[in-house]
């Protein structure tokens, strides 16, 4: 039974805001580690250089087989929800943990599943324009949202009847790691990067 695990999330490589997080070599390197995991918006075929796809499409199919079935797939890699040769989420049965990139909770499964499935590959101009409003966003500490109510209802409806007491999320990229309590259901979201988190003792946090 895993304590502790290792994930990476919003990585974005080949996106329009890839910034030098994390190398793909260092991604690789921990492939072979089974507490390992990889929370979506790894690569980034859907803002990748139209002529970068192709290459992008190539690294994501290598870290699929390296992490199989350790990686939950985001919004940003353009896989559908209902396609689980690239699965949504990974569920830890005996942990009691659901690792989930999140845009399905955050977003409902129809914005989400029209999200990954639009055409693969960004223009220049949408690119500059990408990294502008995510540099904006990042300078002024926006761009991350606190769970709300609709939110809270997809994440308990999913993950009660799984027996799920931790889910770990990405997607919204904050500044800093954010706790949130559902009931019994605590939920983890995760800025960029690489991560290392205690399980146990996420779960054992007590809200006031």
């Amino acid at each position: 039974m895993l304590t502790q695990i290792g994930i990476y999330n919003d990585v974005h490589f080949f996106g329009a805001h890839s910034d030098t997080i994390v190398s793909i070599d260092h991604v690789l390197g921990n492939a072979n580690r089974e507490d390992h995991f990889l929370n979506g918006d790894i690569v980034d075929r859907v803002n990748a250089p139209k002529k970068k796809v192709d290459d992008a499409t190539e690294i994501m199919e290598r870290l699929h087989n390296a992490y199989h079935g350790r990686y939950a797939f985001g919004n940003h890699e353009g896989t559908s929800i209902y396609d689980m040769d690239y699965p949504w989420y990974v569920h830890l049965e005996e942990e009691q943990v659901l690792i989930a990139h999140g845009d399905v909770f955050m977003w409902g499964e129809e914005k989400a599943e029209k999200y990954r499935t639009q055409d693969l590959g960004a223009t220049w101009l949408w690119r500059k324009a990408a990294t502008a409003y995510n540099d904006a966003f990042r300078a002024n500490g926006l761009g991350f949202k606190y769970l709300d109510e609709e939110d809270m209802v997809r994440i308990r409806d999913f993950c009660k009847p799984l027996g799920v007491k931790l889910v770990i999320c990405g997607h919204t990229h904050p500044m800093r790691r954010t706790i949130e309590q559902i009931d019994d259901i605590k939920v983890l979201i995760l800025k960029r990067g690489y991560h290392q988190v205690d399980i146990d003792n996420i779960k054992r946090i007590k809200f006031i």
